[in-house]
């Protein structure tokens, strides 16, 4: 492409369409570094006190509405036996290779998407080929390569596709000349008076036709898109709204757009009251003489100060501490009252604080705050299921990428995948386990169908499952039992003393009271087939909801 129209865009994009956003997020950059002014309501000699409570804000939710074991499913074109087997393959490479590699990244791909959608009001994903990776000679590390590049240094068109990926991407930041050798070796930085360490302007430009890179001025790359597609997801954290203007600082907007007032009202409040506490427990003294007897001249050097320490005061000299006074109960009420304001917006549960008198409440307030950020779970998990099928067809489209795993496989163009990554809400899971277990108990349900659904297992961990089940049953049938204690007998010798015809192994009887136990507190028939009749078609138990 004509560099002087990518200039163009980069231009309007920067100058125009993004500019407000831009401004709006290195806004809520500062008060993320907590660096925000607040020299206007903190005035000398106060010393400002910062808490870190913006961070928390960010960092808090990130760590806990995203799951530490993300699973991948794909869906089937038809079904066969060669689908179900192509899927499993896809879905275990995915599952004990793929995602975990990319939660090892430093720092974690999942967590870092999620901070920038709720720090900058949106996020982006970029994706490409691993050039040292080859199918067969070096098969190390992956065969693709996931960022999640800052959305400050990302100008996108704003025509999307419905699953977030941009008519066109440009990226411009800065970059030191030995990142940019890495990938290009003959790039030379046209230094003049800057130093090696010093960074250069780099510039990348993404169609589905073609892509441009430039550094410090200097045409890289041009040529075409080898992938046929812009290999960016894009998303929004869902706090804004789109207005009629298309205005961009409208639609993309971080959370703490509209907890920075509260935020600097917080640091001002405990400002004052470190300031007061701190000047009351290192108050000074204050010596005074009447008129008829002034302060002795050598006074400070006879005066001592410590624990169990006495001085006598020279007649009509009298002695008072500067600051007799802590602050005021209703500054702490105020303090109080802002940190519940803040806390609407950072729940305490989030932060391992116990809320509740019981497990269940605490669950219950838990589900609440993990509720609060279902938006920003689900669409990470589109963007990541977006991601992760131009990860498949990049590596089926570039030639030697395809691991070996998946060799032979033929995608017939189905490339979407399913990532869930939200993480566990102990209410609805307890409501799922049990719902499963009862539908799997009236033989409404198959057995893989609770495992996946309802319990939480891959299909390939489902299948484990019922291949140990059927191994136990095996093991636990009076015939294997028979057949092990024969074979026993054999090795120890005792074949021969028993006779021809051995021993008879039965499985071992019930006790009394387990007996007592399985038999209940129904004692008749008729009371049984009630029972089965009103438990046969019953629902699981809806959570108890917070009014």
């Amino acid at each position: 492409m004509d560099r002087s129209k990518i200039e163009a865009l980069k231009n309007y994009y920067n100058d125009t369409l993004y500019n407000r956003t831009r401004v709006e997020q290195k806004i809520d950059d500062d008060y993320y570094e907590d660096q925000f002014d607040v020299s206007d309501i903190v005035l000398e000699p106060v010393t400002v006190m910062r808490t870190g409570k913006s961070r928390r804000l960010i960092d808090g939710p990130a760590d806990h509405i995203i799951t530490d074991n993300p699973q991948a499913f794909r869906r089937n074109l038809k079904d066969n036996k060669t689908e179900d087997e192509a899927n499993s393959k896809i879905a275990e490479l995915l599952n004990t290779s793929w995602l975990q590699v990319f939660k090892k990244q430093n720092p974690n791909v999942y967590k870092q998407f999620v901070k920038f959608l709720l720090l900058r009001g949106e996020a982006w994903i970029q994706m490409s080929h691993n050039p040292d990776f080859e199918r067969g000679k070096s098969e190390d590390g992956l065969p693709i390569i996931l960022r999640v590049p800052d959305p400050i240094v990302v100008f996108a068109s704003p025509n999307e596709s419905a699953n977030g990926v941009p008519e066109h991407v440009i990226l411009w930041y800065e970059l030191t000349p030995f990142i940019i050798n890495r990938s290009f070796p003959d790039f030379q930085p046209k230094l003049g008076d800057r130093d090696q360490k010093d960074t250069v302007s780099w510039m990348e430009f993404w169609s589905p036709e073609e892509r441009y890179f430039e550094a410090d001025g200097q045409t890289l790359l041009n040529d075409k898109n080898p992938y046929g597609f812009v290999p960016f997801v894009h998303k929004l954290s869902g706090l804004g709204t789109e207005d009629a203007q298309g205005r961009m600082e409208r639609l993309i907007v971080g959370r703490l757009k509209f907890s920075r007032d509260t935020l600097r009202r917080e640091t001002a409040i405990i400002s004052s009251l470190d300031y007061t506490i701190h000047t009351f427990a290192n108050r000074g003294f204050t010596v005074q003489g009447d008129d008829m007897h002034p302060v002795p001249p050598d006074f400070w050097e006879k005066f001592v100060v410590g624990v169990a320490m006495g001085n006598e005061l020279p007649p009509g000299v009298t002695v008072t501490r500067s600051v007799d006074a802590l602050p005021e109960q209703q500054l702490f009420q105020y303090l109080q009252t802002i940190n519940r304001q803040l806390e609407l917006e950072d729940p305490l549960t989030l932060e391992g604080v116990p809320v509740g008198s019981s497990a269940r409440q605490q669950d219950m307030t838990t589900t609440s705050a993990l509720r609060r950020y279902a938006s920003i779970v689900e669409n990470t998990e589109h963007a990541f299921s977006t991601a992760m099928g131009m990860g498949l067809k990049i590596a089926d489209t570039v030639p030697k990428q395809l691991p070996t795993e998946l060799k032979g496989i033929n995608f017939k163009g189905n490339y979407e995948v399913k990532i869930l990554l939200k993480a566990e809400d102990p209410t609805e899971n307890d409501r799922k386990v049990t719902l499963g277990s009862r539908l799997y108990q009236n033989g409404e349900i198959d057995l893989e169908t609770n495992h996946v659904k309802f319990q939480g297992f891959t299909k390939e961990q489902s299948r484990d499952i019922r291949k140990r089940r059927i191994v136990d049953n095996l093991l636990a049938s009076p015939e294997a039992l028979q057949i092990m204690g024969q074979s026993l007998l054999k090795e120890t010798g005792l074949g021969g003393e028993l006779g021809a015809g051995g021993i008879q192994f039965q499985p071992q009887p019930q006790s009394p009271s387990e007996q007592k136990r399985a038999q209940g507190e129904i004692k008749t028939s008729i009371g049984r087939e009630m029972i089965d009749m009103s438990l046969a078609n019953k629902g699981s138990r809806n959570p108890p909801v917070r009014v």
